[in-house]
């Protein structure tokens, strides 16, 4: 069992903290290291998103964990424009002299690349996504042979992260195959599919010159991964959201959502929504909108704990958000089932339990 620190920790990279050793059981994450400032240090994991207590506690003494750790991982984030990333590059480079091995989900330059490659003895970069050989060239539509499975945002992030982790690890652990594809880069620590066609788009580093293309290319990779992995489930996290929040910011406006929708047509949809006030009959009208637009609606949905902090949006022309407790978000979840709602709060264990188990029972036809 090999010991790893997850440094700059935040709320987003929570689900890593629990999720990296399901997927990877061969390490454990000892130390969770906060930069001074965030206000984490001293806190359990879970009061950072306001939520139940996960029994390890945020420091923010990072030559600590390093001493007693064989591992280091720095979640995506931004290098050059994110505080807490600020000095995420030398924190590895010290790692990787100490001879600890290194994952590193951060873009990194052609140059800090090759710098910590040849500094580290154990380097894993999630740009670097594992490569399957070509079977066959086709420009032919794909028709995938298992049922497709969205999972994605309606206005900002809202877990979909960690919903599609939970959803992974649940039918592994019922023994079905499951292939997973999304745009954060630390699905490639985890044996998924960080996929470089979704990152670069999603990143602003797109290479393909048009649409036909691109659709072409995400075809070829879709039908690569099935034939290499042969899922009985295929689970897509799409990056962005999908209705605009006007006035506020602005959002991908379900861009990222229509063109993945135009290349494969999902057999279920969940949506992972913030937490809202909206009347059963304002969830049918998105139901209908999200319908209309994409061909996928509310199958089934996630509340997390999130909800937007509509001042601070409106000053910073960013998304900005404040952490509800998620008691009062299980509430409001329940309730909706009461409306025939198929509404869950994902966060906890019960109610991931029972949203894993309504899509088997939709997939499977029960």
């Amino acid at each position: 069992m090999h010991k790893l620190a997850i440094y700059p920790f935040s709320p987003y990279a929570s689900p890593l903290y629990e999720f990296l050793p399901i997927f990877q059981p061969e390490y454990e994450v000892a130390h969770l290291v906060s930069p001074v400032g965030l206000g984490l240090a001293g806190h359990d994991v879970g009061h950072a998103a306001n939520r139940s207590n996960l029994g390890i506690i945020v420091h923010n003494d990072i030559d600590h964990a390093l001493d007693e750790c064989d591992a280091l991982l720095v979640p995506f984030g931004d290098l050059k424009t994110d505080p807490a990333f600020f000095d995420a590059f030398a924190v590895m480079c010290k790692a990787a002299e100490q001879g600890k091995t290194v994952f590193c989900a951060p873009r990194l330059t052609h140059s800090q690349y090759r710098k910590l490659n040849s500094m580290a003895s154990f380097l894993h970069y999630a740009f670097l996504e594992k490569f399957y050989r070509a079977e066959y060239i086709t420009t032919t539509m794909y028709n995938p042979s298992a049922p497709v499975v969205f999972v994605h945002n309606l206005t900002l992030e809202a877990d979909s992260f960690e919903v599609t982790l939970s959803l992974a690890q649940r039918f592994q652990r019922d023994g079905h195959r499951v292939s997973v594809i999304g745009a954060r880069p630390e699905y490639n620590f985890l044996g998924m599919n960080g996929a470089s066609l979704l990152m670069n788009c999603f990143y602003g580093n797109q290479t393909y010159r048009s649409t036909p293309q691109y659709i072409q290319a995400f075809h070829h990779y879709l039908r690569i991964i099935e034939l290499h992995q042969r899922p009985d489930v295929i689970l897509v996290n799409i990056p962005g959201a999908a209705i605009p929040v006007r006035d506020l910011y602005y959002n991908e406006a379900g861009i990222y959502l229509f063109l993945l929708s135009r290349i494969v047509r999902p057999d279920y949809a969940i949506v992972c929504m913030p937490y809202t006030a909206l009347t059963p009959n304002a969830f049918h009208s998105i139901d209908e909108e999200l319908r209309a637009k994409f061909g996928c609606g509310l199958d089934m949905i996630h509340f997390t704990n999130k909800g937007i902090h509509g001042e601070q949006a409106r000053h910073t022309g960013k998304e900005q958000t404040i952490y509800l407790p998620e008691e009062e978000i299980l509430q409001k979840a329940k309730m909706l089932r009461k409306n025939n709602i198929p509404a869950y709060c994902a966060l906890i264990q019960e109610e991931r339990e029972s949203l894993y188990q309504g899509l088997l029972s939709k997939l499977t036809g029960g």
